[in-house]
């Protein structure tokens, strides 16, 4: 038997960013990560104020995605010293707001705070992880 337990939760949409801030307090996150789709940031007043609403509230490392393309693992190594510092994580939660880009950037920036090394390590399917 193969059994999956994953610590995460996918809202989407009409009114479901609404939602997210909420959640966050209910879970006790205090630091929170966030990968925002720049096209979202700039052209999206509801993901705009949602933004800079949690960023009042909590303390955010946001990251703004805006490539045409895949993250590369460059990239993600690159940006992900925003993120942990020596190897600790600088935040509870990671949340992803926009697309598919967005969401690979923001589950391998998780993956990369939960774990050590760079994020070529985590390609394929490697065992012992999050412990």
């Amino acid at each position: 038997m193969i059994d999956f337990t994953f610590n995460n939760s996918v809202r989407y949409g009409i009114g479901a960013l609404g939602t997210v801030a909420d959640k966050v307090r209910e879970f006790g996150f205090v630091k929170v990560g966030i990968v925002v789709d720049g096209n979202l940031m700039e052209g999206s007043e509801v993901v705009a104020n949602f933004v800079a609403t949690l960023q009042a509230d909590r303390s955010c490392i946001t990251h703004v995605y805006d490539l045409d393309f895949e993250p590369t693992y460059r990239y993600l190594d690159e940006i992900s010293v925003k993120f942990k510092s020596d190897e600790k994580s600088l935040v509870d939660v990671v949340l992803a707001i926009g697309g598919g880009s967005t969401m690979d950037t923001a589950k391998a920036i998780a993956l990369m705070c939960a774990n050590e090394g760079k994020a070529l390590d985590f390609r394929g399917f490697p065992t012992g992880l999050n412990k």
